[in-house]
């Protein structure tokens, strides 16, 4: 859940920005470095003493703000209305497939063009992001590839 118990006075609800964050990555989404969150992620910065770091609670008038420009979008992510619902369980089969293909070796790497032939054959990774911006990657994700025929995998 989102909202804590503790009360400020105003309308006597405290949100907790952190289980808040939480909730949304739980759902795939990354709203640190994701740039439909940026308006929001800015406005939750501005309301801390910090303007680099983001205030533990906000009031619930304080957060309807921050997410005016986004409501939508982050509405049906924390109600698990994207395009993948039951993320957690997705990323789970999704993992459970990456080691169980882990330690097939068989096969060669590509040699069509100079950068296809530099690729290390023991780098190993999947990444996915769907079309709401659920993202998700296990490995080696973080290696340079050419991506020359990505497209006939």
């Amino acid at each position: 859940a989102v909202v804590s118990t503790q009360s400020t006075g105003d309308d006597g609800i405290d949100l907790s920005t952190a289980k808040f964050l939480h909730g949304l990555s739980r759902n795939g989404l990354r709203p640190l470095n994701d740039p439909r969150f940026k308006d929001t992620i800015d406005k939750i910065k501005a309301l801390g003493h910090d303007p680099d770091s983001i205030p533990e609670v906000l009031s619930m008038e304080d957060f309807k703000k921050c997410l005016s420009s986004n409501m939508v979008f982050i509405t049906q992510a924390l109600c698990g209305n994207l395009v993948i619902p039951k993320w957690e369980t997705f990323t789970d089969i999704i993992k459970e497939i990456f080691e169980e293909c882990r330690p097939l070796k068989h096969g060669t790497v590509a040699s069509l063009t100079p950068q296809m032939a530099k690729v290390d054959p023991e780098k190993y990774a999947v990444s996915i992001c769907t079309i709401d911006g659920q993202r998700y990657s296990l490995g080696d994700s973080k290696s340079a590839l050419p991506i020359q025929d990505l497209n006939r995998v």
